[in-house]
């Protein structure tokens, strides 16, 4: 497994997965003229990639290698579907798969996908160990909490994983992005990250 997070020099940028924003003409735009440390798809529909319409949804999925290393943004409350759909990511040649746990939209969550996750922590584990199954780095984005901070239990539980990376939005799912980003809480993430998973690289989000 090459994990690309373990050769970034620091500080670096990452470009976040913006669903319809960050699209292929964007992110080459990025990797042409502003080059960020890592670049992100916009959030894939794992249901949608191993369905009869999976070429439709691979285009959400087409790079150029200028924009490397690329990381494919997954969904989906189905492990087995998760597991299938990095099978096809591997062998599209990303550098990872990244797991959107931080998704506050309403019809996402109806999926039991993006945000619900926060609060079914045994589902979440299901779709990190899918990834793991597979062989690629595995990073998740996600959020400190649902309705309030949670980072000694949501945050220790993905840890607990030792992703690669975990993206944290320093709000909660019940803010949005209706209050100014909780950077306070970076300290106390680092600090548990040292104890449970130090090779885990964090990177914050929110108000950046």
């Amino acid at each position: 497994m090459n994990n690309f997070y373990k050769k970034l020099k620091k500080p670096f940028f990452v470009l976040a997965p913006m669903e319809d924003v960050t699209d292929f003409a964007f992110r080459e735009m990025f990797a042409r003229y502003a080059k960020p440390d890592i670049l992100y798809t916009e959030f894939t529909s794992c249901d949608g990639l191993i369905s009869a319409g999976r070429e439709k949804v691979e285009n959400d999925l087409l790079y150029s290698e200028s924009q490397r290393p690329i990381v494919a943004q997954l969904f989906t409350s189905k492990p087995e579907n998760m597991y299938k759909s990095c099978l096809i990511v591997k062998e599209l040649g990303f550098d990872g798969v990244d797991i959107n746990m931080g998704c506050p939209d309403k019809s996402i969550e109806k999926q039991m996908c993006g945000a619900s996750l926060i609060k079914n922590k045994e589902l979440a584990i299901e779709l990190i160990d899918s990834v793991n199954k597979v062989g690629l780095p595995v990073s998740v984005k996600t959020r400190i909490g649902y309705n309030k901070e949670e980072i000694n239990t949501w945050i220790k539980t993905l840890l607990l994983k030792k992703p690669k990376a975990l993206t944290i939005h320093l709000r909660t799912r019940k803010e949005m992005s209706k209050v100014p980003a909780n950077w306070e809480h970076m300290k106390k993430i680092i600090e548990i990250r040292d104890e449970i998973s130090p090779e885990t690289l964090i990177i914050g989000n929110g108000d950046v």
